[in-house]
C-alpha cells in the first residue's frame, strides 16, 4: 500500500455519500499522478450516481490523462448531459475536444461525416439547414456541407447552463 492510502482513507471517511468518498479517492489519486489507479473509484462514483456531472467528469478526465481519448470522449459527453452540469465538465469538455482537434483538426475541416462518426459518435443533435447540417455535440457544433466537415466551434455560449455559470 503506497504511503498516502492512509492519509486518503482518513481523509475520504470524512464525505458524507458513498459517491463522495468514491469521487475523493479517486481525484486524490489523480492529483498524486496516478491515472489509472483513480479510474475503479471514480467509475464506482458513476455507478453509484449515474446522473452525478462532476462523477463523469472527474472519470473524463482520468481516462484523458490515461492516454484512453475515447473513454474520456463517453464521460466528456455524459457529464453534459447530466441534470446539472458544473463548471468542471463544461472546462473539462473544453480540454478534451481541444486535444482532440489538435489529434484530428478539426476547425482545419475537411473531413468526411463518416470519419468524425468513428471519432466522436453519433452527434447529440442534427439541425438540417439546406444543403449544411450542423451536428452537436455538447457544446461542440460541427457543420457540413456534402458530407464534408466545413467548420467546428466548441464554445460556452452553445448551452444555456454554461451561461449561466460563467456568464453572470
Amino acid at each position: 500500500m503506497k504511503p498516502y492510502y492512509s492519509l486518503l482513507l482518513l481523509f475520504t471517511s470524512c464525505a458524507i455519500t458513498p459517491t463522495g468518498q468514491q469521487l475523493a479517492q479517486g481525484n486524490q489519486l489523480v492529483s498524486y499522478g496516478d491515472y489509472a489507479e483513480s479510474i475503479p473509484f471514480l467509475e464506482k462514483a458513476v455507478e453509484l450516481s449515474p446522473d452525478n456531472s462532476k462523477a463523469h467528469a472527474s472519470l473524463s478526465n482520468a481516462h484523458l490523462l490515461n492516454h484512453n481519448l475515447e473513454k474520456a470522449w463517453t464521460h466528456a459527453r455524459l457529464s453534459l448531459s447530466c441534470p446539472s452540469p458544473d463548471q468542471e465538465a463544461f472546462t473539462n469538455f473544453l480540454n478534451l475536444f481541444e486535444t482532440l482537434d489538435m489529434k484530428y483538426h478539426f476547425t482545419k475541416g475537411n473531413l468526411h461525416e463518416d470519419e468524425i462518426l468513428g471519432i466522436l459518435g453519433k452527434p447529440d443533435s442534427v439541425e438540417n439547414h439546406g444543403h449544411q447540417q450542423i451536428w452537436s455535440y455538447g457544446i461542440a457544433k460541427l457543420t457540413f456541407t456534402n458530407k464534408s466537415l466545413i467548420s467546428s466551434d466548441c464554445n460556452l455560449q452553445n448551452h444555456e447552463r454554461a451561461k449561466d455559470l460563467f456568464y453572470y
